[in-house]
């Protein structure tokens, strides 16, 4: 699959996600922050998901890297991310905060939401991908905001948002985590059709 098709492939998805309006002076100073990786250094998960995004980054550019040593490196930093998942509910963190379904993309997501932002208006995003627990920040435009005739007040809106400001390490895991959910989905349905078919015979 091409590079620009797999910015425009979508999934459904699940995730925690947080969003906040930026404007004026914050809005310069974010996009920086985005592309320096700079943290809120107040809270202690998101500095630890700093340093798992460097090592998957290291994992992806590194080629000279054997399989059985890729594997190994995964599986340490699976548990590491499980150890750290036990700690957070002694703190205060957005790693708290419960998954949602995500309409995801490498170029944007759709969502449900309980805030109502303005179209074209500037939002800091804070994503974790699940059950990697992947940390990522961007800057996003907000493409519609569409009340919901139906549906709960906690999520109220649904949102269309557009990446505008996003690290190439970062869409770079965005497109292997797409992938790799879209690959798990393939290889669902290809099971459930064949024990269908031995049903059948």
């Amino acid at each position: 699959m091409s590079d620009q098709r797999r910015q425009f492939f979508r999934i459904q998805d699940e995730g925690i996600i947080y969003l906040e309006k930026i404007e004026g002076q914050n809005l310069a100073k974010f996009k920086q922050d985005i592309l320096d990786q700079v943290y809120d250094e107040t809270d202690v998960f998101k500095r630890f998901f700093k340093f798992e995004n460097d090592l998957q980054s290291m994992f992806l550019n590194n080629k000279t890297l054997s399989p059985d040593w890729l594997k190994m490196m995964n599986i340490l930093n699976s548990k590491i991310n499980q150890m750290a998942m036990l700690l957070a509910p002694n703190y205060e963190t957005l790693f708290n905060q419960p998954p949602q379904t995500i309409n995801l993309s490498a170029n944007g997501l759709g969502i449900d939401y309980p805030m109502a932002f303005s179209e074209n208006e500037s939002v800091k995003i804070e994503l974790i991908l699940l059950p990697q627990c992947t940390y990522l920040s961007a800057l996003a435009k907000v493409v519609y905001c569409i009340k919901k005739d139906q549906g709960t007040e906690a999520m109220a809106y649904t949102l269309g948002l557009q990446l505008e400001v996003i690290r190439p390490q970062d869409t770079d895991r965005l497109i292997q985590h797409i992938m790799k959910k879209e690959a798990e989905w393939l290889k669902y349905r290809r099971t459930q059709a064949l024990n269908s078919e031995n049903k059948q015979v």
